[in-house]
């Protein structure tokens, strides 16, 4: 989703800034590295300026009752997403607040859910909103002028946001201009962490917040090119203060986004054996199926494969509540195709299948969601709509919820 928000951002840029690109015309970086850099420029990128970037506070309360028991959901349809609790005993759903969002990109932690909404065309008006369930207030976290926040991660108990923004107007395909900062969503204050022309940060790319460990104490984030492919370029660490920045994962390491446990211990993610996918299969553009299921310590770097099965592939996965188990969709080989097959229950040393599913070709599992009480959930979509299903109490799966023309993301679980 980070990949598809940043691809937006680039042809933003390209559309508002076409004379960067015209022949004789000079880039930014050009014309401003031969007038020498702006000490606004020197003040920002050093982390020594104020951050004008603003914490906002929303008059009133919202009016919600939430469920004892249920799960948080953003429905996604015609460019506009509408996140709701749903009440798994009785079906009813309760919107929390609807906005225009694109490509969805949440945070959710505690009993605080974070979201990315866009005002417009231009990304500059982008801003995060922040709902804390129980206290029932509304937060704004609004970027300075010509900022675009491009993700973040809420801190475990949801009393912090960290997040990473570009200059718009700065940067181009020859350098990004961004930073990392942290709000403190109690004191409503904002403070940068750290900025493209830090000593130590990286040298391409744009790192951004995903996850936070208490645990580890660090957050992770991924890094990102956003003006050459949006190809993602592996996964990172740094202490809160924006110290000790390292390198966990590299880039050819992983297919996809990384998943946390939910102790902040260790991480799962998929990776790829080329030779063991099967003798048929054509590659594709963009990343191959994973068809390995590792757990690594991001602490010492031990990496564990977990799940592997020659001529399959894994798609959806995620932890269990008490993160001793993860669950995973097999895909089996089948026309040409891989299909989902069956959900797997995968510890260290052992697997056992926990469900077979026989869709249809044009059906996929998109999403696995676990909560600590009742059933697990997955979301399968089929290019029409998209529907949220789960064990029920008898033999076969229940249907919960169905979107048509739309999209269905599990975002968190109540009261736990």
């Amino acid at each position: 989703m980070l990949k598809r928000l940043l691809g937006h951002l680039g042809l933003l840029f390209l559309a508002l800034f076409p004379g960067c690109n015209s022949p004789g015309a000079k880039s930014p970086d050009q014309a401003l590295s031969e007038a020498g850099p702006s000490a606004a420029r020197i003040s920002w990128e050093k982390g020594s300026g104020p951050a004008p970037d603003k914490v906002v506070n929303q008059e009133g309360v919202f009016d919600i009752t939430l469920p004892d028991r249920g799960i948080v959901l953003a429905l996604s349809r015609w460019g506009s997403t509408t996140l709701a609790t749903f009440n798994v005993a009785t079906g009813k759903q309760t919107p929390l607040a609807t906005a225009e969002t694109g490509e969805l990109v949440t945070s959710f932690a505690g009993d605080t859910l974070a979201y990315l909404v866009r005002k417009g065309v231009h990304p500059a008006n982008n801003h995060v909103e922040i709902l804390n369930l129980r206290r029932k207030i509304r937060q704004f976290v609004k970027p300075a002028s010509e900022f675009a926040i491009l993700g973040f991660a809420l801190s475990s108990g949801g009393s912090e946001l960290f997040y990473s923004e570009l200059h718009l107007r700065w940067s181009d395909s020859r350098r990004n201009y961004w930073r990392t900062g942290v709000a403190d969503l109690e004191k409503q204050e904002t403070r940068i962490l750290m900025a493209s022309g830090n000593e130590g940060s990286p040298e391409e790319g744009i790192p951004i917040p995903f996850a936070w460990s208490n645990r580890s104490r660090e957050i992770y984030l991924q890094r990102l090119l956003p003006f050459r492919g949006m190809v993602s370029q592996g996964i990172w660490a740094m202490k809160p203060d924006g110290s000790g920045l390292r390198r966990v994962l590299s880039e050819p390491s992983y297919a996809g986004l990384p998943r946390l446990s939910p102790d902040g211990d260790v991480f799962a993610y998929l990776a790829t054996k080329v030779d063991a996918l099967p003798r048929d299969y054509t590659p594709i553009p963009g990343r191959p199926p994973g068809n390995i299921l590792m757990v690594m310590n991001p602490t010492t770097g031990e990496e564990t494969i977990w799940a592997q099965k020659m001529g399959s592939a894994f798609s959806a996965f995620a932890w269990s509540p008490g993160g001793r188990e993860l669950v995973a969709s097999r895909q089996e080989w089948l026309e040409g195709q891989f299909r989902d097959a069956a959900f797997l229950g995968v510890e260290k040393k052992s697997s056992r299948e926990l469900r077979k599913i026989a869709l249809r070709p044009w059906r996929k599992i998109t999403d696995i969601h676990m909560c600590r009480r009742g059933p697990f959930f997955w979301v399968e979509e089929d290019g029409k709509g998209a529907s949220l299903r789960g064990d029920g109490d008898g033999p076969n799966p229940t249907t919960f919820l169905a979107l048509p023309e739309g999209k269905i993301k599990p975002v968190g679980c109540l009261g736990e």
